[in-house]
């Protein structure tokens, strides 16, 4: 009888499933790429707001300035992906208001690294758990398809997936030696190293400290205090070393000052909304990438409905580990889903956890194997597998094509670049309010005001506190210009100051320049 180990094995079909898997690598990284040297200055997930910090900071502007004095701005993330875009910017000689798409093009070049060495690790850490190399292949094309676009993004959401991820692979590959008593030396190392990982994938984005608590838990639930050890002493050791050499940027001390904490709470401070939410990640989590949310849900069930399953599920090193990562970062996730400026990218780190618990519950449950083993099941999965994969590239391309031969003469309206630069030529101590086009925010950083307009609009709506130096600059007429959407009517008040009266001034690229009259 034939069986799916044959039909995988059989030379001719081997050879056709690697060559459709390489070309959907390919096809994955042709889009990254380009994505990732498009001059777009925001494909998702505002990212003029991370481009401001950036070159604020290389202008010499602190990291996390006092949010409640001009220019108002608000750095959302804690430092890490930061730092390495601004030292690299630096090092490659830019200049903050002149090389703006290059600073674009270098954080998104670095994210693309970022998301393929997270690729690489998914499918180096199969390998190493014995999986074949048909399954590991298609489970390393989707870990490069399910992030597009947030892993190339100006953004630090690639290098936290990688690193939270790396968080929980070292952690597995340290139950997966352990369970064999192999080299205790090197195992220590390897716990040391899930500490460190840990730390900086909390020190990329505050919430990823959630990977590092996984294992905590984890580790402590099972009573292994050495293994608690070398984590915590990982993470120290990261915490002070990156203090330390980073002490320029940032502090972790409160006090006079010290404005860290006032940036990373209050920039991630949005409130929740259920209706957008169900529209910016549910809708689209519960449909597209449903079978992500059940196939593992659907394994554990297998897995523990009879007592010789369940004995090879808690008898595995790996398994439980896997199951508690992704019950955990599907839970957390889901909720923190709510939170107003939440996006499908929440759910990647539990969709690639949930993809590795099927692959290993394949290997563990006889169930499953003798499920998968006949040959129409075995073909018809691979069939489903290269649909479902091709789906998600295709819609993907559709969704961000328009970005892909972006430049620069079509992504920044230069006329109305040439007029706000003449007109704060003639006032070089003079700010401007623009929510669109966001670009000009990083065109004249030094002039923009409330760069990161929603979110200080949202926590001025939450907390109802008055930015207490804004009536000075409007009566000082500093506070003098107001950029808008032609469509879009002009606010007659900022954050409860009102304007006077806005004068139009000028029509330019379907934009509306407003002249603030100080009240």
């Amino acid at each position: 009888m034939t069986t799916s180990r044959d039909f995988l094995r059989n030379a001719y079909v081997k050879r056709i499933l690697l060559v459709v898997f390489t070309l959907l690598i390919a096809f994955a990284l042709v889009r990254c790429g380009l994505l990732a040297s498009s001059a777009a200055p925001n494909i998702r997930g505002v990212e003029p707001n991370v481009a401001y910090t950036i070159q604020a900071t290389l202008s010499e502007d602190s990291l996390y300035p006092d949010p409640t004095v001009p220019s108002f701005a608000i750095t959302q993330y804690t430092p890490l992906y930061y730092i390495i875009v601004i030292d690299l910017s630096r090092a490659l000689g830019l200049v903050p208001g002149v090389d703006v798409v290059a600073i674009y093009q270098v954080g998104r070049g670095l994210s693309l690294v970022f998301a393929v060495a997270m690729a690489l690790s998914t499918f180096a850490l199969l390998r190493t758990f014995g999986t074949g190399l048909l399954l590991a292949a298609f489970i390393l094309t989707l870990a490069l398809i399910l992030p597009i676009p947030w892993n190339i993004l100006l953004r630090p959401d690639a290098l936290a997936t990688c690193l939270g991820l790396s968080t929980v692979y070292l952690y597995s590959w340290h139950l997966w030696r352990a369970s064999r008593g192999l080299d205790a030396r090197r195992d220590r190392l390897t716990l040391f190293a899930t500490g460190v990982c840990g730390f900086l994938a909390a020190l990329t984005k505050q919430n990823f400290a959630l990977f590092l608590g996984i294992v905590l838990v984890f580790a402590g639930f099972r009573r292994r205090y050495v293994e608690l050890i070398w984590l915590a002493a990982g993470a120290a050791l990261a915490l002070f070393l990156t203090s330390a050499i980073w002490r320029n940027y940032y502090s972790l001390i409160p006090g006079d000052g010290n404005f860290f904490f006032a940036n990373v709470i209050g920039g991630i401070d949005n409130g929740t909304d259920f209706q957008r939410a169900v529209v910016t990640i549910y809708s689209i989590y519960f449909t597209w990438f449903l079978p992500l949310f059940v196939l593992p849900l659907a394994a554990l069930a297998l897995m523990l409905r009879t007592q010789p399953d369940r004995r090879a599920f808690f008898g595995d090193p790996i398994l439980p580990f896997l199951c508690w990562a992704f019950v955990i970062t599907t839970g957390v996730n889901l909720i923190s889903g709510l939170k107003v400026g939440s996006a499908i990218h929440y759910m990647t780190e539990s969709m690639i956890i949930g993809s590795l618990f099927v692959v290993r519950s394949l290997m563990i449950s006889r169930p499953l194997q003798a499920f998968v083993q006949r040959p129409r099941v075995a073909a018809l999965s691979c069939l489903i597998a290269i649909i479902y994969a091709l789906a998600l590239s295709v819609n993907d391309m559709l969704l961000y094509s328009k970005h892909y031969h972006v430049d620069a003469s079509h992504a920044y309206p230069a006329e109305l670049i040439n007029f706000m630069e003449a007109e704060l030529a003639q006032s070089p101590e003079a700010y401007f309010l623009a929510w669109e086009p966001r670009i000009l925010n990083n065109v004249f950083f030094k002039h923009a005001l409330f760069p990161q307009y929603e979110i200080s609009l949202i926590n001025y709506a939450l907390h109802n506190e008055p930015y207490a130096a804004l009536p000075q600059l409007l009566q000082e007429g500093r506070f003098r210009y107001v950029v808008m959407p032609e469509s879009v009517s002009p606010p007659r008040s900022v954050f409860g100051e009102s304007f006077g009266e806005l004068r139009l001034i000028a029509t330019v690229s379907g934009n509306n320049i407003y002249e603030i009259t100080p009240p």
